[in-house]
C-alpha cells in the first residue's frame, strides 16, 4: 500500500467532508427565526411568540419545487421568507425534467415565462389553484422561511390589526409590481431577462452601452494586459442598447463554491468578493461548469506564461488555471473600465439598470428607457464631446459663411485673415490668401485627429499624452473641423484631380459620423420594434379571446404570417450581404401580396364585419413591422463593417492630400 503525503491525506479529507455535507438533509430553520423577519420585528413580544408557536421553520433548496399544478400539493400555506428568493413562473414539462436534474438544473431558465421573484421580507400565499394560468413556485436561492396555515395565522392576526395591516401591504406593494410589468409585453418580456440571466441574484454587473461603444476591444486588452489573461467578454446577453459583458456578477448566492475540492476559490471575507487563488486551483474546471452565467474562463499554462505565483508558493505549476474578474482587487481602478476610450463600459447595480431597487420597485419597475434611449441618458452626462462637438461647428459655420461671402460678397468679409487679398484679388482662390490657410488648416486637424489611432495602438510609447478618452473626443471633432475645411478649400471646383479628396472628406465624415451613430442606434431601434410587436401580439390575443367563434380563422392567420417572418428571417441570415439589398427591395412587394392573399383569403371567411376589419388592420401593422424587423436586421449587417469604411476613406484622404501637398510645393 502506498504511503500518502499530509498534503494529500488532507485534500482527501477536506474532499469526503464536502461530499458528506452534499449528502445531508438541509438544516433544520427554528421558528424563532420569524423574529429575523421585518414584518414581525416591531410587533408586541405576545404577538411573537404566538407566530412562533403555530409556525414551522422550512428550507426551500435551490431549484426545488415548492408548488406546482402537476402534483398533489399539501394545504395551502403562508410563507414568511427570512432570506433567499422564491421565484414564480408559468409551469411546463422542461421544469418538471430540470427539477430531477442532480446539478445545475437552474429552473429559472426553464420557466415559460417569470412573473415575479420574491426575496426577504416579503410574505406569499400559495393557494394557486383557482387561477388559470398553470403557475408554479421554485427557490431561485436557497430560501430560508416560516410555514404557517391559513387558519393558523388567520387565529394570531385576529388578535392583531398590526399585523394583518403589514401582511396586506407587502402583498399589495408585489402585486402592484406584478400588475405593473405584467400589464406591458415590453415589461413582462425584461423581467422575464433579468430572472432567466440570473441577474436577480446578482450584486454587481459590466455593461457595453452600445450607443457610445466603438467596438475597439480595448476593454478586453486592458484586462488581459493587466492580469495576463482577458477575464472578461464582450460579447454577453444583450436587450437593446445595453449589452451585459460576459464577467462574474458576485452572486450572493454563488453555486461556484459548491463542488470545489481544493478550496481554490472561495469568498473574501472583507470585501464579500468571490475570488479565486491561483496557487490552489488545480484547472479541474468544475467551478466554471457549476457558473450559470458562465463567467469563470479555463486558460492553458504555456511555457511562455507567468509561473512564480506557483514557484513562491513551492508547487508545480498546473496545465490549467481558472480565472474570473474580481472587479481588479488590489487596483485603484477596474482596467476595463478605466481604458475604455468612450466610458462605454461600467460597473453597475443590476437592480438599477432594471429599475429594480429597493426605491424603485412600486414606481417603475422594468423602465424600457434605457434600453430605447440608452442607459447615458439616465446615467450620467459626458460634456467634453458636446463641448469639442460645439466648438468644431462653430469654427465650421464661422469658416463657411466667411467662405461664402467672399465669393459672393467680398465687402461682407468679417474675419480679419488676410485681408489684403480682398483689394488686390476679391475672388476667392483655393491656392492663396483664405483659401491657401484652409487647406492647411483643414489638414492639420486631419493629422491631429490621428493622433488617437496613434494612442490606441502604441499604447506603452504613447502614454505620456495623457487620457484616451480626450484624444477620441478631440478625434470626432477633428475629424469633422478637418475634413469641412478641406471642403472649403476645394471651392467646389469638380474638374481638378484633388477634388477626389473633398469627395473623400465627405466620406470619412458619414462612414465616421454617421456610420457610427446608426450603428449604435439600431439596437435601440430594434428593442423598440420588439416592443410594439409583442403589443401587437397581445392586441390579437385580446381579439381572439373577444371573438371566441372566430378564433380559429384568427390564429390561423397569426399562424401564417408567423410562419412567413420565419421564412424571411431565415432567408435574410443566410444570404450573402450584396443579396440583402436584393431582398429588401421585393420585401415591399411580398408585404403588399400577403396581406391580399389574407384579405381576400383566411379573413373573408371571417362573418363579422367589425372583426374583419380590425383583423385587416393588425395584419396590416404586423406585416409592416414584419418589413421593419427585415430592415433593422439587414441595416445592422451593413453598418456592423462601417469602421472599415471610415478606415478606407481616412487613409485615401491621407494619400490624396500628401500627393496634393507635395505637388503644389514642387510644382
Amino acid at each position: 500500500m502506498v504511503a500518502l503525503d499530509k498534503n494529500t491525506e488532507a485534500k482527501l479529507a477536506l474532499k469526503k467532508k464536502k461530499r458528506q455535507l452534499k449528502n445531508q438533509p438541509p438544516p433544520h430553520i427554528r421558528p424563532d427565526v420569524i423574529r429575523k423577519h421585518p414584518l414581525v420585528a416591531n410587533l408586541p413580544e405576545k404577538t411573537i411568540k404566538s407566530l412562533e408557536a403555530r409556525g414551522e421553520g422550512v428550507t426551500i433548496r435551490r431549484d426545488e419545487l415548492l408548488y406546482a399544478p402537476d402534483r398533489k400539493n399539501e394545504t395551502p400555506a403562508i410563507y414568511f421568507i427570512v432570506s433567499g428568493q422564491l421565484g414564480c413562473g408559468a409551469f411546463n414539462d422542461a421544469v418538471a425534467k430540470a427539477e430531477k436534474k442532480k446539478k445545475k438544473s437552474e429552473l429559472f431558465k426553464h420557466v415559460t415565462q417569470n412573473y415575479f421573484v420574491l426575496g426577504d421580507g416579503d410574505v406569499i400565499f400559495t393557494d394557486f389553484e383557482d387561477l388559470e394560468l398553470p403557475l408554479c413556485l421554485y427557490g431561485v436561492t436557497e430560501v430560508q422561511a416560516i410555514r404557517f396555515k391559513r387558519s393558523q395565522l388567520e387565529t394570531v392576526m385576529a388578535t392583531s390589526p398590526a399585523l394583518k395591516e403589514s401582511i396586506k401591504n407587502n402583498t399589495s406593494n408585489w402585486l402592484a409590481r406584478l400588475q405593473a410589468v405584467m400589464g406591458d409585453s415590453a415589461r413582462s418580456e425584461l423581467f422575464d431577462f433579468y430572472v432567466k440571466h440570473g441577474f436577480s441574484f446578482s450584486t454587481r454587473t459590466k455593461i457595453r452601452q452600445l450607443e457610445i461603444c466603438i467596438d475597439c476591444d480595448k476593454c478586453v486588452q486592458a484586462c488581459e494586459d493587466r492580469h495576463g489573461f482577458a477575464r472578461i467578454e464582450r460579447f454577453g446577453p444583450e436587450v437593446g442598447l445595453i449589452n451585459f459583458s460576459v464577467t462574474c456578477r458576485q452572486c450572493y448566492d454563488p453555486r461556484c463554491l459548491i463542488d470545489c475540492n481544493f478550496d481554490a476559490i472561495a469568498r473574501d471575507p472583507v470585501s464579500k468578493e468571490i475570488r479565486i487563488e491561483l496557487e490552489n486551483c488545480t484547472g479541474c474546471s468544475v467551478c466554471a461548469r457549476n457558473c450559470p452565467n458562465d463567467s469563470i474562463f479555463i486558460h492553458n499554462i504555456t511555457p511562455d506564461s507567468d509561473v512564480s505565483i506557483w514557484d513562491v508558493a513551492g508547487k508545480q505549476a498546473p496545465k490549467k488555471i481558472a480565472t474570473k474578474c474580481d472587479r481588479c482587487a488590489g487596483f485603484e481602478d477596474m482596467a476595463c473600465v478605466a481604458e475604455c476610450p468612450t466610458g462605454s463600459m461600467i460597473d453597475a447595480l443590476p437592480a438599477d439598470i432594471f429599475a429594480l431597487g429597493e426605491t424603485e420597485k412600486a414606481l417603475d419597475p422594468c423602465n424600457t428607457q434605457p434600453f430605447e434611449m440608452g442607459w447615458t441618458e439616465k446615467h450620467k452626462t459626458r460634456y467634453l464631446p458636446k463641448i469639442c462637438y460645439a466648438v468644431a461647428g462653430f469654427i465650421t459655420l464661422v469658416c463657411a459663411l466667411e467662405w461664402f461671402l467672399r465669393l459672393e460678397s467680398p465687402h461682407l468679409s468679417f474675419l480679419p485673415l488676410f485681408a489684403a487679398d480682398l483689394k488686390d484679388n476679391p475672388t476667392f482662390s483655393s491656392g492663396k490668401g483664405y483659401g491657401f490657410f484652409l487647406g492647411i488648416a483643414g489638414s492639420v486637424c486631419i493629422w491631429l485627429s490621428m493622433i488617437y489611432s496613434a494612442r490606441v495602438r502604441l499604447e506603452k510609447e504613447t502614454q505620456w499624452l495623457g487620457s484616451k478618452y480626450v484624444w477620441f473626443s478631440l478625434h470626432n471633432a477633428l475629424g469633422v473641423l478637418g475634413p469641412a475645411l478641406v471642403f472649403l478649400h476645394g471651392n467646389l471646383q469638380y474638374k481638378s484631380w484633388p477634388f477626389i479628396g473633398v469627395i473623400t472628406c465627405v466620406g470619412i465624415v458619414l462612414s465616421g459620423f454617421v456610420g457610427q451613430y446608426l450603428a449604435n442606434k439600431i439596437p435601440g431601434q430594434q428593442f423598440l420594434l420588439k416592443k410594439e410587436r409583442l403589443d401587437l401580439h397581445q392586441s390579437l390575443s385580446q381579439m381572439s379571446a373577444k371573438w371566441g367563434e372566430h378564433t380559429q380563422a384568427a390564429n390561423l392567420a397569426a399562424l401564417m404570417l408567423a410562419h412567413a417572418q420565419t421564412q424571411a428571417k431565415r432567408e435574410v441570415d443566410n444570404l450573402p450581404t450584396w443579396r440583402v439589398l436584393f431582398v429588401l427591395l421585393i420585401s415591399d412587394v411580398q408585404r403588399w401580396w400577403k396581406l391580399q392573399q389574407l384579405k381576400w383569403g383566411q379573413i373573408r371567411k371571417v362573418k363579422n364585419k367589425d372583426l374583419r376589419r380590425n383583423l385587416t388592420n393588425l395584419m396590416k401593422e404586423k406585416l409592416l413591422l414584419d418589413q421593419q424587423d427585415l430592415f433593422f436586421r439587414a441595416a445592422s449587417r451593413f453598418f456592423a463593417k462601417w469602421r472599415r469604411v471610415h478606415i478606407f476613406f481616412c487613409v485615401g484622404l491621407l494619400l490624396l492630400m500628401t500627393v496634393h501637398v507635395f505637388v503644389v510645393l514642387i510644382f
